[in-house]
């Protein structure tokens, strides 16, 4: 009896180390997301963006990494732009992280300083006299949200729609 105690000991013993092994071996491993590469490489924190102001209109994509909403974007809206645009890239907008806005910043303050509440939001902006003038907003919100027709109808009114997008 203490020899089939010793065997069945030894084999449940096999089978915890072969499955620990096997676990450790197979488990994923961790792989972080490049959403937002299809703009323009230059990517800055909200907290940075009076520093990049300046007296031209430029396009600016508010979003963070981890919204869904944004992710949504990046996935369903700006890549099969890009797709129908027969480009790589949209160089023209840049990617403004705006995870500081969560938590400093109420959504009145927001609307007011840069024409939108919510992210995602594509807005288009300029300084004047150390005063940030408000051109265009493409917004995202629960009640309306945008589309790629949207977007590509927002991009055109702002001459970031090139000549030689196909579609």
């Amino acid at each position: 009896m203490k020899n089939l105690l010793k065997i069945l000991l030894l084999i449940l013993i096999f089978i915890i180390a072969t499955s620990t092994f096997l676990f450790f071996y197979f488990m994923p491993t961790e792989q972080e997301l490049e959403i937002f590469t299809n703009l323009n490489p230059t990517k800055i924190e909200y907290k940075e963006l009076n520093t990049h102001l300046n007296d031209t209109v430029q396009a600016y994509f508010f979003c963070t990494y981890t919204d869904q909403n944004c992710i949504y974007t990046h996935n369903e809206i700006i890549k099969p732009l890009l797709l129908s645009a027969s480009a790589e890239r949209f160089e023209k907008i840049t990617f403004v992280d705006a995870k500081d806005l969560d938590n400093n910043v109420l959504p009145s303050a927001i609307k007011s300083r840069l024409g939108f509440s919510h992210y995602p939001a594509f807005v288009t902006l300029s300084k004047e006299n150390d005063k940030v003038i408000i051109h265009s907003v493409l917004e995202w919100n629960d009640d309306m949200n945008f589309t790629k027709v949207d977007l590509r109808d927002w991009m055109i009114q702002n001459q970031l729609w090139l000549d030689e997008y196909t579609d």
